[in-house]
C-alpha cells in the first residue's frame, strides 16, 4: 500500500528522473523519433548544414523547428493577455503548470552549431544536471535532454 501512496505523490524536486523522459520516449512507435535516438546515439558530427531541421521531443512528441544559420526561434508559452507566441510553444504540454516562462529559452543556428541561451526565465534551464546562466549561449549536441522549469525536452537533429 506505501507503494500505491508513493506513485501518487505530485513530484517534489524540478529535476525528474531521467529514465521517465526517455523510457517514454524509446517507447514511441513513430518510426521517425526511433531514427532520430538511433543516430544521436552514434557518434558523430554535431554540426548541421546551414538549413536543418531539429526536433524538440517532448512527452515523447516531437515539436519540428527548421533553423537556417544565424537564424533563432524562441521557445516558451503563450500568453493570452498580450496575445504573445513563441516560436515554439509549449503550452500544449501543461508549461505554465510546469514553470516554463512564455519566453523560455532561445534556439539559434551559428557556425553549423546549434546553441541553446535562457532568456532570464523564472524557473531557469537545466542541460547535463548544471543550470544555464542567464543570456548566454550553451552550444548543444545531438541528444542533449533540456529541462524548462519542469518540463523535460530532448534535442534531435535530422
Amino acid at each position: 500500500m506505501d507503494d500505491q501512496n508513493t506513485s501518487k505523490k505530485p513530484q517534489t524536486s524540478l529535476f525528474p528522473p531521467k529514465e521517465r523522459s526517455e523510457t517514454f520516449i524509446v517507447n514511441s512507435n513513430n518510426p521517425v523519433l526511433r531514427k532520430l535516438l538511433e543516430k544521436s546515439s552514434a557518434e558523430g558530427d554535431d554540426t548541421l548544414a546551414t538549413q536543418r531541421k531539429i526536433y524538440l521531443v517532448v512527452r515523447g512528441i516531437p515539436e519540428e523547428v527548421t533553423l537556417d544559420e544565424d537564424e533563432m526561434v524562441t521557445v516558451g508559452r503563450i500568453d493570452l493577455t498580450t496575445g504573445f507566441r513563441p516560436g515554439v510553444d509549449l503550452t500544449p504540454y501543461d508549461a505554465q503548470k510546469r514553470g516554463v516562462s512564455r519566453e523560455h529559452i532561445r534556439l539559434h543556428m551559428k557556425d553549423q552549431h546549434v546553441f541553446v541561451t535562457d532568456l532570464g526565465s523564472s524557473n531557469g534551464t537545466i542541460l547535463a544536471g548544471k543550470r544555464l546562466p542567464a543570456r548566454e549561449p550553451v552550444m548543444l549536441h545531438n541528444g542533449d535532454e533540456l529541462l524548462l522549469g519542469g518540463l523535460a525536452v530532448k534535442v534531435l537533429f535530422e
